[in-house]
C-alpha cells in the first residue's frame, strides 16, 4: 500500500531534473543523476540540525550531546565505537533504540554515538528522506573522521547500526569515511526508492569491511517497506525476509477478517514486520545462547526456502562476525516473543 502512495506521490508531484546541490560544510556536491534520479535532491545537513548524542557506561542514560568538529569528553580510545540511527520519522530518543544502547552497553564497554536527525528524516514526503540519507551519511563520515583524525582511533573499531533508512544511512556514511568501518548491520534497510540495480544507492558490500544484513519486510503480499534483494556480505532471512508470523500481513483473508473482531495489538501495526528486524537483534544480544542461528545457507533469496541446503551453523545479529562466510542465510522464528526459535 505504502509503495502505491509513494509511486502517487511521485508521479504528482515529479522529482528533480538535471539539478545539483552543494553543501558548503560538507564540501560536496549532490546531484539527482543515476542512480538516485528517482530521488529529489536532498538538503544539507547544514540547513537543519542534526543531533549526536554519545553515551557509554559512565553515562549510560544521560547522554552528551557533542558538536560536529568535536570529540566528546569521555570519549575512550580504547573501546569500540558504535554508531547508531533511526529510519524515517524517528528520532533519538525512540524507545527500540534506547533499548538496543543499553543493551550493548551492557554486553560491552562502547563509546556510542547515537544520531539524531529527526529534521530530515520527519519529512511525510518520503523520497526527500530518503535523499536525505546521502548528506546525513555524508554528516556523519566527517564526524567519524574527525573523531579519528583527534583521536588516532582506528576505523576499524566503528561499527554502524542502522534500522530502515537508517541502514542507508550507515552505507552512506561507510562510502565517505578515509578508511572503511570495521562493520555495519541493517536491521531491514529501506526498500521503497532503492530498488536500483546499482548498490551505491544505499547501504551495499562497500560500506564497511563486514556488512550483515537482515531482511524482514522485503516486497510482502500486502506492501513493504524493506528490500528484499542481498545488499550485504552475510544477509539473513528470517521467515523468506517478510511477512513476519505473528504480524497481520502474514495471515490468511480470512484470518485478518477474523481478527478485527479482537482488540488492536502490534501484530496489527503497518510496521510490524519492518520492525521485526530490530526485535530479533535485540535478542540476539540479549542472549548469549545460540539464539536466532540459521543451519541454511542458500542461493537465490526469491526462492526460500527452497534454494537452500544445510550448513554448519551461523548466528545472525550481534555474533554474526564471529564466523564470517559471505552468503544467503535463512532461518525461521516464533510469532512472538521470545521470537528466537533455537
Amino acid at each position: 500500500m505504502w509503495t502505491v502512495v509513494f509511486g502517487l506521490l511521485v508521479a504528482i508531484l515529479g522529482t528533480a531534473s538535471a539539478g545539483e546541490v552543494c553543501c558548503e560544510d560538507l564540501n560536496e556536491c549532490f546531484t539527482d543523476d543515476k542512480p538516485f534520479n528517482r530521488m529529489p535532491l536532498p538538503s544539507c545537513p547544514g540547513d537543519l540540525e542534526e543531533k549526536f548524542i554519545f553515551y557509554d557506561r559512565s553515562s549510560p542514560a544521560a547522554g552528551t550531546y557533542f558538536l560536529r568538529n568535536e570529540v566528546p569528553s569521555s570519549f575512550s580510545t580504547s573501546r569500540r565505537t558504535l554508531v547508531m540511527t533511526h529510519g524515517w520519522l524517528g528520532d533519538g530518543s525512540l524507545d527500540w533504540l534506547i533499548q538496543i544502547k543499553d543493551l550493548m552497553l551492557q554486553k560491552d564497554d562502547f563509546n556510542i554515538i547515537v544520531i539524531d536527525w529527526n529534521d530530515d528524516a520527519d519529512y511525510y514526503w518520503y523520497p526527500k528522506a530518503a535523499s536525505n540519507t546521502r548528506t546525513i551519511g555524508a554528516e556523519v563520515a566527517h564526524v567519524v573522521n574527525n573523531i579519528v583524525a583527534q583521536t588516532g582511533v582506528s576505523f576499524k573499531d566503528f561499527w554502524c547500526i542502522g534500522f530502515s533508512l537508517g541502514a542507508h544511512v550507515c552505507g552512506h556514511m561507510g562510502m565517505r569515511t578515509k578508511q572503511k568501518f570495521g562493520r555495519v548491520t541493517g536491521l531491514d534497510p529501506a526498500g521503497p526508492f532503492f530498488q536500483n540495480e546499482d548498490l551505491t544507492q544505499g547501504l551495499n558490500p562497500t560500506s564497511a569491511d563486514f556488512v550483515d544484513v537482515i531482511h524482514t519486510d522485503g516486497e510482502g503480499l500486502i506492501y513493504y517497506c524493506g528490500k528484499l534483494a542481498p545488499i550485504g556480505h552475510m544477509d539473513f532471512y528470517p521467515n523468506e525476509g517478510k511477512d513476519q508470523p505473528g504480524c497481520w500481513t502474514y495471515m490468511s483473508a480470512e484470518a485478518q477478517f477474523l481478527k478485527k473482531i479482537v482488540p488492536y495489538d502490534d501484530s496489527w501495526r503497518m510496521g510490524c514486520s519492518h520492525y521485526r528486524a530490530v526485535w530479533y537483534f535485540m535478542e540476539t544480544v540479549r542472549d548469549d545462547a545460540s539464539c536466532h542461528v540459521s543451519r541454511s545457507k542458500c542461493t537465490d533469496h526469491e526462492n526460500l526456502p527452497g534454494s537452500c541446503e544445510a550448513f554448519g551453523s551461523i548466528r545472525m545479529g550481534y555474533y554474526a562476525e564471529e564466523n564470517i562466510i559471505p552468503g544467503i542465510y535463512y532461518l525461521e522464528t516464533n510469532k512472538s516473543f521470545p521470537y528466537c526459535k533455537n
